[in-house]
Parts: structure tokens; sequence; C-alpha cells
């Protein structure tokens, strides 16, 4: 699992990370998803996300389904570097 400079190893632990987050990320939006569900309002207080305050919960669900498929495209694009990596 040695390449030139450890190139192997680095893209294993940013897949393995990118995984987690996507994961993560995954969560959350089945979280957004069940307060849709519900009828339930996110109130959020941070500074820079007060915007999506005046948006409708539905709205922040889809925006959440396309942050996570950017997350899905990124992780599954590094898990094909380092199988690129494993097999060179």
């Amino acid at each position: 699992m040695q390449k030139e400079n450890g190139d192997t190893e680095i893209a294993f632990l940013a897949a393995s990370a990118l995984w987690l987050v996507t994961i993560g990320t995954s969560w959350l939006s089945k979280l957004v998803f069940e307060m849709w569900q519900n009828g339930s309002s996110i109130e959020f207080v941070s500074r820079k996300a007060r915007i999506l305050n005046h948006f409708p919960t539905s709205f922040i669900f889809f925006l959440s389904l396309i942050v996570l498929a950017i997350m899905v495209f990124y992780a599954a694009k590094q898990t094909l570097k380092f199988v690129t990596y494993l097999r060179n």
C-alpha cells in the first residue's frame, strides 16, 4: 500500500473522511425530512445560517439533498482514486 510519498495512505484517509461526512450529511437530511413531515420548523441561530429561517422546511430538505449528492460524488471520486492507487 505504498506509493510515492504515501499517496495511497492519503487517498485512503481522504476517502474515509469524505464517507464519514457523507454519513453525517445523510443523517442531517433525514432529520430535516422528519421535521418537514411532522410540520415542525427549524430555527437556525448561527449568523450565517439565519437566512434559512425565511425558507420553508421543504426547501431546506431539497437543499440538504443537493449537498448530500455533492458529498456522495466527491466521496466516490476519492474512493476511485484510492482504488487506482492500489492497483498501480
